[in-house]
């Protein structure tokens, strides 16, 4: 009598001899095909980030192969490093949450797992670039432990992105220490052609069931309080604001919050609320139902508010900090000096006087400037920097 087979058992044998196995056939599978000038794992995964989703698209486009990384910490990592010449890191929030003692002896626990694998990958030859988008903001578990990784990153690191001047600034700053020749500029890029504008204002208005009084401007994205809603919403209870309309569009950051907007923006029936997920198809309604964009923000770095704002050919009302002044010129906003109603009021007040033909003309002009063809361009030979022996590519090509 035959004796059964444990197959949980063989299984666990074999499985590092197939995990071989499939590598080689990986590796032959490619024969024959055109190499890829660069091959880069991204992470965070781009599918939520219509920025990270057109940087994937055009690094492909350009040849480069791109593998989305789901986690920093998990041995997936380990196991794509080997057939990666780039591991390029976004955003990276990890010791955000309460202090509570048993949360911060997890995140301890995570960040030495993390060094741990991100020091093997280094010695596996992989470069790291880290795109630092934002400063962190909220409450974390443990600040020490955010600053100890945040420096422990930049030693790793073998290029740092900075998308603005500011950026640059507010490095030097808070980390004087830091190699400067690590850094580079490299502008946010616009969304390209990712978000569709197939609608008119009034199929947009029909579409959101909005009968406006006066010019319409919009706050859109992601609802926080930094972002400064509670300012601007009483305005349209105003003299100056009242015969016109404001449209809140977004997904909150917590249910209280989301209450709270809710209740504010109920008050008056010029204001509209949509505190929710926006799909991509979507965000056509709200863009093209605008004549102004509005970012009321009490605290700004980097925005990707500012680009889809100018991508739908949309003036802004924007804080004149970080990259916001950097990018936008006169002739298509209103920025105002600090956050806070009174000064916001008057940019808003100033901006009903914009030419709105012009200023979208204008708007657009400075979207196309930051082509995301040309910055992905740049990008990638930035990364062939450290491969001396592979070919760079033309940076002023035209757009594919």
């Amino acid at each position: 009598m035959k004796k059964k087979i444990n197959n949980k058992f063989v299984n666990k044998i074999l499985s590092p001899g197939r995990a071989v196995t499939g590598w080689a056939r990986e590796k032959f599978s490619v024969l024959g095909r055109e190499k890829p000038i660069v091959r880069v794992l991204m992470y965070p995964a781009a599918e939520q980030n219509p920025y990270l989703i057109v940087t994937k698209d055009h690094l492909e486009r350009l040849g480069a192969e791109v593998t989305m990384l789901h986690d920093l910490d998990s041995s997936e990592l380990l196991r794509q490093a080997a057939r990666h010449d780039i591991l390029h890191i976004y955003n990276i929030q990890e010791y955000q949450g309460t202090s509570a003692s048993s949360e911060t002896i997890s995140q301890i626990s995570n960040f030495y797992k993390r060094v741990g694998r991100m020091w093997f990958t280094k010695r596996m030859g992989l470069k790291v670039f880290w795109t630092l988008y934002n400063e962190p903001k909220g409450n974390y578990a443990s600040e020490w432990l955010e600053k100890v990784g945040r420096k422990w990153m930049f030693s790793q690191a073998d290029r740092i992105i900075a998308p603005s001047l500011a950026t640059r600034r507010v490095m030097r700053d808070l980390y004087p220490d830091l190699t400067e020749s690590k850094v580079i500029h490299l502008p946010h890029h616009n969304f390209d052609n990712y978000f569709p504008r197939q609608v008119n204002r009034k199929q947009a208005l029909d579409h959101l069931g909005i009968k406006p009084k006066g010019k319409v401007f919009i706050c859109f994205g992601g609802i926080h309080p930094y972002k400064g809603l509670a300012d601007v919403i009483p305005l349209f209870g105003k003299h100056s604001l009242r015969d016109h309309t404001l449209i809140v569009a977004g997904s909150p950051s917590n249910k209280h919050y989301a209450s709270t907007i809710e209740g504010l923006c109920s008050r008056y029936d010029n204001v509209h609320a949509f505190l929710r997920y926006i799909p991509r198809d979507d965000v056509q309604y709200y863009l093209q139902a605008a004549d102004i964009f509005v970012m009321p923000y009490k605290d700004v770095l980097n925005s990707g508010s500012t680009m889809l704002a100018l991508s739908f050919g949309k003036p802004v009302v924007a804080p004149n900090m970080g990259m916001i002044p950097e990018i936008l010129n006169p002739a298509c906003s209103v920025l105002f000096d600090s956050a806070g109603s009174s000064q916001l009021r008057q940019a808003m007040v100033k901006s009903l006087d914009l030419d709105l033909e012009r200023a979208s003309a204008e708007a657009r002009a400075v979207c196309a400037e930051y082509s995301a063809e040309r910055l992905t361009r740049q990008l990638i030979n930035s990364y062939l920097d450290f491969f001396p022996d592979r070919q760079k590519i033309d940076e002023e090509a035209e757009e594919l």
